[in-house]
């Protein structure tokens, strides 16, 4: 499995393009002590609305990055009943991780009946904890009563503002005036309802400077991508080595056996003229790999193939012949190749290529995202390559 993470955090190319079951996450989440890797596969986990819920409770039991992402993961499932059961015997920091979960489920539209109920009675119980000489939570449940319009917010705001002397009263003030007239609270509705790359953007490692640290090469902006893809004309010109500076310790290459990839089922899979765009491309990229990484381009794993194909390979071809190297059409025969490489035992590094394909497809659509455009869509990886490789 490659790795969803690195020592700067998240890596959301290799999270979205992921293909593992909830057994795999959980076995993965036993096995690794790497607090960033847990967080990955947790948020994982989450998009997948997969039912780990013991398993999240366990990690959040502290207000870390683990913490704070398996809290996210519980509030994309149906965990009201869940925390609804465990939360009286939570810990401090699993209380407040637990009304953020709650949180994230209003803002999906996902509670149900008897929500509002059970919040006017944690008022009381956080309230109790106060009069203990505990710490008190009251704001958050505040929150959540202001983000469901609840009737029962002012009370409580007010009961919580006087009552609790540590409580944050500004956070408090805030939700006075977002619940006025009955109002729920919009602005916390927003928030929980963003995207989690979105919600942990200052959690994420910068994925090509992550590349950059496993290959040594000068650094370049990633190439800006046309909004329309009509590959086949440039392809057919498609340059096999100008502009590559000769590695002198490049290795002899091996050749790829392209007549029986094109005699294969994973070829069979794209049209014709997709197979010959590939098949122009691909010697190009063999070229590439030998010369500038000093490998075959069967045993290039995800990042060396991302950084090749988006920062070395601007610089190895004309301007004009980019639009064609990455059109739709070019990923999903490389996408198909590398497959067939996989199954067949040639490449080194196993599905590494193909998850490689992957991660550039969510790049390019983030800079095309980026620039206004519609037409990241067109990146979207077809339904007939969507299919794990794994067991094929």
């Amino acid at each position: 499995m490659a790795a969803l993470s690195s020592q700067d955090g998240l890596i959301p190319s290799a999270i979205s393009s992921a293909s593992l079951s909830a057994d795999d996450v959980a076995q993965a989440l036993s096995s690794t002590e790497d607090a960033n890797e847990q967080a990955a596969l947790c948020i994982y986990a989450g998009t997948q609305r997969f039912n780990l819920a013991d398993v999240f409770w366990a990690l959040m039991d502290d207000d870390s990055l683990l913490a704070r992402c398996a809290c996210w993961a519980l509030g994309q499932s149906d965990a009201q009943t869940f925390i609804i059961k465990n939360i009286n015997d939570a810990s401090l920091d699993q209380r407040e991780q637990s009304y953020h979960c709650l949180s994230y489920i209003i803002a999906r539209g996902a509670q149900q009946d008897g929500l509002e109920a059970f919040l006017s009675e944690r008022i009381d119980q956080e309230l109790e904890r106060v009069k203990q000489g505990k710490t008190g939570l009251g704001e958050h449940v505040c929150r959540n009563l202001a983000m469901i319009a609840s009737a029962q917010s002012e009370d409580a705001i007010k009961r919580v503002t006087s009552e609790d002397q540590y409580s944050d009263r500004f956070e408090l003030q805030r939700l006075r005036k977002a619940s006025a007239d009955g109002n729920a609270d919009e602005e916390s509705l927003e928030h929980y309802k963003q995207s989690w790359q979105d919600i942990f953007a200052d959690d994420c490692a910068d994925e090509i400077t992550e590349a950059e640290e496993t290959i040594e090469e000068q650094q370049t902006d990633a190439p800006e991508v046309a909004e329309e893809h009509t590959p086949e004309a440039n392809a057919e010109e498609m340059p096999e080595e100008e502009g590559v500076e000769q590695n002198p310790e490049a290795i002899q290459i091996i050749p790829i056996d392209w007549e029986g990839f094109l005699a294969s089922e994973e070829a069979a899979a794209i049209e014709e003229k997709d197979r010959s765009i590939v098949t122009q491309i691909g010697p190009m990229f063999e070229q590439l790999a030998a010369q500038a990484l000093g490998k075959n381009f069967a045993e290039l794993n995800s990042q060396e193939l991302m950084v090749m194909v988006l920062q070395i390979l601007p610089q190895a071809i004309p301007p004009e012949y980019m639009q064609a190297a990455l059109s739709p059409q070019s990923l999903n025969g490389l996408q198909c190749l590398a497959r067939f490489l996989n199954n067949t035992g040639v490449a080194t590094e196993g599905e590494e290529l193909e998850i490689g394909i992957r991660q550039i497809r969510e790049q390019i659509q983030q800079q095309i995202r980026a620039s206004g455009s519609l037409h990241s869509g067109d990146y979207d990886e077809p339904e007939f390559l969507s299919a794990s490789t794994d067991g094929e």
